[in-house]
């Protein structure tokens, strides 16, 4: 099992992408259901060692990450905490899903469900990464 993890912004930690000492996602759905208000849109949590200047990891904060598993695949997201402690960096944030949690007006579409799947997508700026 191989884990990579890229961060793009100001952010650093010590090592190279694959220096991970643990991570865990958390995925979680919305209700199907308009009157249902509950549920959401996953978070990761990741712990590295943190970069020898003072002020690296602190930086990680509001960069974008994603993290890729040979085994269980990619999660993206942004990072909304960051906590040092005795050389570990914790990092956690949340799936970059939650874009898709807006309302939007988007007219009828003609098309496959491929074409109509990409073009919400889209509209909520998610453009890349996309597998289907």
């Amino acid at each position: 099992m191989v884990i990579h993890l890229n961060v793009s912004g100001n952010g650093k930690f010590a090592g190279h992408s694959t220096n991970i000492e643990s991570y865990s996602v958390q995925e979680d759905s919305t209700p199907v259901s308009p009157a249902d208000s509950s549920g959401g849109t996953g978070t990761v949590s990741i712990t590295v060692t943190e970069d020898a200047a003072s002020d690296g990891s602190i930086l990680l904060l509001n960069d974008d990450i994603v993290l890729e598993d040979s085994v269980k695949g990619t999660t993206s997201g942004s990072v909304n905490n960051v906590v040092s402690n005795n050389g570990a960096v914790s990092m956690s944030g949340d799936s970059r899903l939650g874009i898709l949690n807006a309302t939007r007006y988007i007219p009828a579409h003609s098309g496959t469900i491929e074409t109509a799947v990409l073009h919400v997508l889209d509209v909520a700026g998610i453009a890349s990464g996309i597998f289907i």
